[in-house]
């Protein structure tokens, strides 16, 4: 998160970051609405299959639920 906030501050790019509890789905857009966020960027796993499906995937509940842009990356040093 560091990198990425101090990455946005090279370039003029207002970064925030927060611990928020409860369900993460919700709390996120809760957040971005309630601050006015431009852009929420998110982080995925890159789960499918039977594991999305049991796990369920916050990525992709903000993704169908929010109304202002939402990045996603995958970090790939996490492949197999």
């Amino acid at each position: 998160m560091r990198r990425c906030s101090r990455s946005g501050a090279d370039t003029g790019v207002t970064t925030t970051s927060d611990v928020l509890h409860g369900h993460p789905a919700d709390r996120i857009l809760d957040y971005a609405d309630d601050r006015d966020i431009d852009l929420v960027g998110l982080g995925t796993h890159g789960r499918s299959g039977i594991d999305r499906f049991v796990m369920g995937s916050v990525a992709e509940t903000v993704l169908g639920r929010a109304k202002i842009p939402v990045l996603t990356v995958r970090d790939l040093s996490e492949e197999e």
